[in-house]
This record gives structure tokens, sequence and C-alpha cells, in this order.
């Protein structure tokens, strides 16, 4: 797989294969019901690990 994601402050940015974008959001959906809800775990995950350092 060629995806690639990068989620930002309040957005978040896939490139790849239409169906590799549609099999990940897919994937997603099942773990977070609003895209603002999956921004803010990965920022809460990046912030943990900052504090581990």
């Amino acid at each position: 797989m060629l995806l690639k994601i990068t989620v930002g402050i309040t957005s978040i940015h896939m490139s790849g294969k239409a169906w590799e974008i549609q099999q990940k959001l897919k994937e997603y959906s099942l773990r977070y019901q609003y895209v603002s809800d999956w921004i803010a775990a990965c920022q809460g995950a990046a912030s943990e690990t900052d504090k581990g350092q």
C-alpha cells in the first residue's frame, strides 16, 4: 500500500489509490463517528508521547 495519511490541526489529508482511501475510511468509520473525533484522538496520542520525553 502506498497510502499516505497526514493529520493536521483541523484536517486529515489522504493520498493514494481511490480504493485504498475508501478502505481506510471504512476502517476508521468503525472506530470514530466523526472526523473531528479522529483528529482529537491523533492529537491526544501525540501529546501523550511528548509528555513521556
